[in-house]
C-alpha cells in the first residue's frame, strides 16, 4: 500500500520512516498500525540530514547573492541602501539555495548560515570595490580625512583629543582608521546577511510540528 507524502506529494510504502523523494519523515501513515510509527528518537537522524546545508549548492548561492549585494552596497547614490541590500543579499540566497538544492525546508538556522557566507562574499565585493576607489582617489580621501579630523579636534578643547586627532592625521593613523571602518563594515554584512537569511527562510515552507 501507497499514500502521498504530505511535503511533496510522492508516493510513499505505508511503514517507510522518510519520503524516497524529499527526505520527509512519515510521521502519519493512513491505516498504519501505530506500534510501526516511528518514534521521535527514530526521527531525529532525518531531522537533522534535513537541517544540514549542502554547501555544493549553498556556496554558489550565498556567493551570488553576496557579491551582488557587496556591489551594491559599494556603487556610489545606490550605496545609501547598505542595510536594504544586505539584507536582500541574505534573503536571496535562501531562495537561490532553495531553487538549486530543491529542499523541501530550509530552518531558520540554516537561512542564518547561509545569510552569513553571503555576508562574506559581500564584504569581499565591497572591500576590493572600496580599496580601488580610494587607490583612485587617494589623495583625495587623505584630505577629506584630515579636515574631518581637524574639525573634530577643534570642536573638543581636551589637549589629549586634539593630540589624537594629530595621530589620526598620519600615513599610519589614516590607516588604522581606514582598517576599523572595514572591520566595522564586515561586522555589519555578516549580522545584517544573517538576519536576511533567517528572514528568507522563515517565508518558504515550516516544519510540521
Amino acid at each position: 500500500m501507497e499514500h502521498a507524502c504530505y511535503q511533496c506529494g510522492a508516493a510513499v510504502q505505508d511503514g517507510a520512516r522518510a519520503c524516497s523523494a524529499c527526505g520527509a519523515p512519515q510521521i502519519r501513515v493512513a491505516g498504519g498500525d501505530p506500534e510501526s510509527s516511528p518514534s521521535r528518537n527514530e526521527l531525529r537522524p532525518a531531522l537533522l540530514a534535513r537541517s544540514r546545508i549542502d554547501w555544493r549548492h549553498g556556496l554558489p548561492a550565498a556567493a551570488t547573492a553576496g557579491i551582488g549585494a557587496g556591489i551594491l552596497s559599494a556603487l556610489p547614490l545606490l550605496s545609501r541602501g547598505f542595510f536594504i541590500w544586505m539584507l536582500a543579499g541574505g534573503a536571496v540566497a535562501v531562495l537561490l539555495y532553495r531553487r538549486r538544492s530543491s529542499a523541501p525546508l530550509i530552518t531558520g538556522g540554516m537561512g542564518a548560515r547561509l545569510g552569513v557566507v553571503s555576508g562574506l562574499f559581500g564584504f569581499g565585493s565591497f572591500a576590493v570595490l572600496l580599496s580601488v576607489f580610494l587607490l583612485g582617489r587617494s589623495s583625495e580621501m587623505r584630505e577629506l580625512l584630515r579636515r574631518m579630523l581637524e574639525e573634530a579636534a577643534s570642536r573638543n578643547p581636551d589637549p589629549q583629543a586634539q593630540q589624537i586627532a594629530q595621530r589620526m592625521m598620519t600615513p599610519e593613523g589614516l590607516a588604522v582608521l581606514v582598517t576599523l571602518t572595514l572591520a566595522l563594515f564586515c561586522v555589519a554584512f555578516l549580522v545584517l546577511g544573517s538576519l536576511g537569511g533567517a528572514l528568507g527562510a522563515s517565508m518558504g515552507p515550516r516544519e510540521p510540528r
